[in-house]
């Protein structure tokens, strides 16, 4: 009976043994070995699998924009999917563009994007890569940056403040236009009515030929949470945007006459004092 039983003891070990030996063959994996699972290897099966078809971008200051175009849409997942995965597991907030891709087959991918690219549960970009995610960004904050979404901006600041380009922003002094919500309704009417530049000769040669000397601010307030966006015109026909909360602060361009609407305003301005003063004698 011991005999019969160490013959199975034996055969077990043989069995066990053998068995072992087949898999560590057939899948290439030896004793004592880490196997690494490449996030690469799901990283460009996640990116291949599909076609974007939509972007939507959010941000807290210029709140919502929806991404359709098929060339940029293209461009975008061109960059994607040179990028590879990146061994950190976050992300800086720091001007940080969020949202969701959505594909043809009706899936979508959460995304968020500052100093890196974070797709669904990947982390993008690299070093080497630093231009390519720049250029992503570049494509995203543009997208959010439309006349709409400023307009939107505009009718949610708490306060809009005016004054001339060589005072300093102080909304106690004396020299700040406070407007009002009368006159915010024409500061609206005026932004209407212009157009955000993407490419402009006429911009680059007046920027060559005159520098950058803006004529007056204005600025929009809001809660404490969020740093202040600035709009200054430099002539009758352009403005440019300086958002406080990117750490950047790029700048975008509208070709718009303002300068009417601030004309306007100093006129109301003058005809209050005068009215006050009358007031007070």
């Amino acid at each position: 009976m011991r005999h019969f039983i160490s013959i199975i003891i034996i055969i077990s070990f043989i069995w066990i043994g053998t068995f072992t030996l087949f898999n560590f063959l057939e899948f290439g994996i030896s004793e004592n070995e880490i196997v690494v699972i490449d996030d690469n290897d799901k990283l460009i099966r996640l990116i291949q699998k599909n076609t974007p078809v939509k972007i939507e971008i959010s941000d807290d200051n210029w709140g919502r924009a929806v991404l359709e175009e098929p060339e940029v849409l293209f461009k975008i997942w061109n960059i994607l999917s040179k990028l590879e995965s990146y061994p950190d597991k976050y992300i800086s907030n720091q001007d940080q563009i969020s949202g969701y891709i959505y594909f043809i087959d009706g899936s979508k991918q959460f995304f968020a994007i500052s100093d890196r690219f974070q797709l669904g549960e990947f982390l993008l970009g690299n070093i080497n890569e630093e231009i390519d995610v720049k250029e992503l960004y570049r494509i995203l904050l543009y997208t959010l940056q439309t006349k709409k979404n400023l307009i939107n901006m505009i009718e949610k600041a708490d306060s809009i403040y005016l004054y001339k380009a060589g005072d300093f922003y102080d909304p106690d002094s004396a020299k700040m236009i406070n407007v009002s919500e009368k006159s915010k309704k024409r500061f609206i009417d005026y932004v209407s009515n212009s157009n955000l530049v993407k490419d402009s000769n006429k911009l680059n040669n007046y920027l060559f030929e005159a520098s950058y000397q803006p004529i007056f601010h204005i600025l929009l307030s809001f809660d404490e949470k969020q740093d202040p966006v600035v709009l200054s015109v430099i002539s009758n026909e352009f403005y440019n945007i300086m958002d406080m909360n990117l750490l950047n602060r790029n700048m975008i361009y509208f070709e718009g006459n303002l300068l009417d609407f601030y004309n306007e305003m100093i006129a109301v301005n003058s005809m209050t004092y005068e009215s006050n003063r009358g007031d007070n004698k």
